[in-house]
């Protein structure tokens, strides 16, 4: 399964994961809320998620984080749950073009959701 559907099966059913991005040191991994998979602007595929623990960069915890796809190195659901969050809110942005998966009300049909299969999305998200 690749990495796409794993995150939108996570998304849909709201659990929370760990996950470990390429810059992230060995060892260290991020306990993040996902909440949407898309494509952005730039033709990328991207993961947004609340991070709530785990490793930071910056310190700064919790707080949103964009991530592309090809940057997740590693992921693991574990047994929490979360609620969307009220205070996302990608419809605001101009840098997302398609949608793939949300933890919102977006459903297929909405204006910029493109589920997998779409054509060139799967081309996208999941590069050879």
């Amino acid at each position: 399964m690749e990495l796409s559907d794993r995150l939108c099966e996570m998304i849909r059913a709201h659990r929370v994961v760990t996950l470990r991005a390429r810059e992230d040191p060995e060892g260290q991994w991020r306990e993040v809320e996902p909440h949407a998979v898309y494509i952005g602007s730039n033709e990328r595929g991207f993961v947004d998620f609340y991070q709530r623990g785990g490793f930071s960069r910056s310190g700064r915890l919790p707080g949103w984080r964009r991530l592309g796809l090809l940057d997740v190195l590693e992921m693991q659901p574990i047994e929490a749950t979360f609620e969307p969050r009220t205070d996302y809110r990608p419809e605001n942005r101009a840098f997302y073009r398609a949608f793939v998966c949300t933890a919102s009300d977006a459903k297929p049909g909405d204006a910029r959701f493109a589920p997998p299969g779409s054509p060139d999305i799967d081309e996208v998200i999941n590069p050879s």
